[in-house]
């Protein structure tokens, strides 16, 4: 597979996995600046590419030990998570709870926890946004979802019904 590719485009793809940005990946692997984009856009084009990158992650997830339900145990604390597991209202003051009473789940959702300059505790817990996305992705619920119906089985009102319901009603 790599025989395929030359040295340039190779190192374009170990470029690119490291931060998936395309438009740099081309840079650091030697094409122009002004062309990088384009240059990206073209390559994660080609199967050649595809293929190799596909190779290359099959190589980084044996290296890490890394497995898909790891990650999506990760993800799927951050979006459990919710900010009463870690503070509650003492009358007129929001109090931390100890952080020997969290789980091991609770604790996978904290980002960051530090004192800003005025002698304040700041407490950040990863954002939910970026994880439904990645959730989404890794679980396919993004994709187009295929469904294949034998229109020849189905009597001319349950198709009339069928296309009444597809079409919007403005049409």
């Amino acid at each position: 597979m790599k025989g395929k590719l030359t040295p340039k485009q190779a190192e374009f793809c170990n470029q690119f996995l490291l931060d998936l940005n395309g438009k740099q990946a081309a840079i650091r692997s030697g094409y122009s600046p002004k062309t990088a984009e384009f240059q990206a856009a073209r390559l994660l084009r080609k199967d050649k590419v595809q293929q190799y990158l596909t190779t290359l992650q099959a190589k980084a997830r044996e290296l890490t030990d890394i497995t898909k339900e790891e990650i999506l145990s990760e993800l799927a604390a951050i979006l459990r998570a919710k900010i009463t597991d870690y503070l509650h209202f003492n009358g007129h003051q929001i109090v931390f709870k100890s952080f020997d009473k969290l789980t091991e789940t609770q604790i996978k959702a904290i980002e960051s926890i530090k004192e800003n300059r005025h002698g304040e505790i700041e407490f950040r817990l990863h954002g939910k946004s970026w994880t439904i996305d990645r959730i989404c992705k890794i679980l396919g619920f993004d994709s187009s979802q295929d469904f294949n119906v034998n229109l020849e089985k189905l009597d001319e009102s349950t198709i009339d019904a069928i296309i009444e319901r597809l079409i919007p009603k403005n049409q």
